[in-house]
């Protein structure tokens, strides 16, 4: 007969034994489902459970960093393991009481919590949580342009932007008109691989220069005629660097890898001339630019070494013979050089963990540190120089962030332009007559090139 609720519920002893045999039962399914931490265990859901022994902190680097510090539990321990928002950071206890947070998002809050791990116990103690919120990035508008890698930048007189790219179709060529993109096939059989470089005449013709990856040669093209059209120049010449003068020759700096060299070529007389300029028994060469003066002297700067130590050389043919100096003994193998109103040369360049800036003076070069990383930086840098005199230096961090620098105010000012993922790869500057500053990069978490600008 039913009970009223009067009455209640009263189990019998046969049911009083049920029900504790199933309290046990869940109470040892809850600790199955304990969320696992390398070798530790805890249970997300009664974090209180622990007693809280350690004091953690947390503070912003970057956009997409955050750098972790916590005070030692009292007793030794296996490790730590470290939780963001409730999901394990590290697959292994962490040995140490810090920790650098990366490849985060900006403008994000992010809470965190360690707990402390003994070999046999398992998870013993928590400490408190910590959040914060990642800095946002510049505000800089930010468009993709095509599929790709491996940018070069120039404006043409209207200020529009002109990038040479490679991709599956080979060498690119995108022009932004209006809101709208422009894409051209500059040469469809040269392969996805290589440097190119791209720069206008005073026609608003595009010259580009690039190395053909299928027939390992270096290759000048453009559109001055209307179709495009291509030369082959030399062997070699997967490091490029393009430059016209003021009458429209077209002046190449470039290595010829087969024979670890160190070249040059120009059309100044008329006719192609390749000039040697440096041999190498050993090493790379990384990366090259090349400017020329009004007066018709030519500038170069390359680096060369092995994977991610290189030496910067300058060379120049302005007293008539090549002469060769030495920048930087050490550098992360990028480097871009560029000229201001004054003739005086400046050369922005990496070093494994910070950016830096050299100028020349009285024949000999003068080098400063613009920024510095916690660890290893991008290698490409691109800089450019407003008429005003004033330095734009893009680059990457050691998070692969997309960095900007400018002494526009005096003193360097270091900014974020894109974060949170492998961005600011072979980033390419330029800044036209009103200031406004353009970056194109490739993002390597779409496979994309971008355009960034203010």
């Amino acid at each position: 007969m039913p009970l009223s609720r009067d009455e209640g519920w009263r189990p019998m002893n046969g049911a009083v034994h049920d029900l504790g045999r199933f309290v046990l039962t869940a109470l040892f399914a809850s600790l199955l489902v304990s969320v696992q931490s390398g070798c530790g265990w805890h249970v997300e859901d009664e974090e209180d459970q622990f007693p809280q022994t350690m004091t953690l902190t947390a503070e912003v680097v970057t956009p997409s960093e955050v750098s972790l510090q916590w005070t030692a539990h009292t007793d030794p321990v296996a490790g730590y393991d470290l939780y963001r928002d409730g999901v394990a950071v590290n697959d292994i206890h962490l040995p140490g009481t810090s920790y650098s947070d990366n490849a985060l998002q900006p403008n994000t809050r992010y809470c965190y919590i360690v707990y402390a791990v003994e070999a046999v116990v398992g998870t013993v103690a928590r400490s408190n949580e910590a959040c914060l919120t990642t800095p946002t990035t510049a505000g800089w508008n930010i468009e993709t342009v095509a599929s790709g890698t491996d940018p070069a930048l120039a404006l043409d007189a209207s200020n529009a932007p002109h990038l040479s790219f490679r991709n599956t179709g080979g060498v690119r060529l995108a022009v932004k008109s209006g809101s709208s993109w422009q894409l051209e096939v500059v040469d469809a059989n040269a392969g996805a691989f290589g440097d190119t470089d791209v720069q206008l005449d005073e026609n608003g013709a595009d010259h580009v220069s690039y190395w053909d990856y299928n027939k390992n040669s270096l290759r000048v093209a453009s559109n001055a005629t209307g179709p495009w059209i291509g030369l082959l120049l030399d062997g070699g010449g997967n490091i490029n660097a393009l430059a016209l003068d003021q009458a429209g020759a077209t002046h190449i700096a470039y290595n010829n890898q087969d024979i670890g060299s160190m070249n040059y070529v120009s059309d100044v007389s008329g006719s192609w001339l390749t000039q040697w300029l440096a041999g190498f028994g050993n090493g790379t060469i990384y990366d090259t630019d090349i400017l020329v003066t009004d007066a018709g002297a030519v500038h170069l700067v390359y680096t060369i070494g092995s994977g991610q130590a290189c030496a910067l050389y300058y060379m120049t043919n302005s007293g008539g013979n090549w002469l060769e100096q030495v920048i930087a003994p050490s550098t992360n193998c990028g480097a871009s050089l560029a000229e201001n109103s004054t003739g005086q040369l400046h050369v922005a360049y990496s070093t494994p963990f910070g950016l830096w800036h050299a100028h020349r003076t009285t024949g000999a070069w003068v080098t400063e540190q613009v920024d510095e990383f916690d660890g290893i930086g991008g290698d490409r840098v691109s800089l450019a120089i407003d008429e005003a005199d004033f330095l734009h230096i893009a680059y990457q961090d050691h998070n692969a962030d997309l960095k900007y620098a400018t002494d526009i105010s005096g003193t360097w000012e270091l900014v974020f332009i894109d974060s949170g993922g492998q961005v600011g790869y072979a980033p390419a500057i330029a800044v036209d007559p009103l200031g406004t500053v353009s970056i194109a990069y490739e993002d390597r978490e779409d496979g994309t090139v971008k355009l960034a600008s203010n």
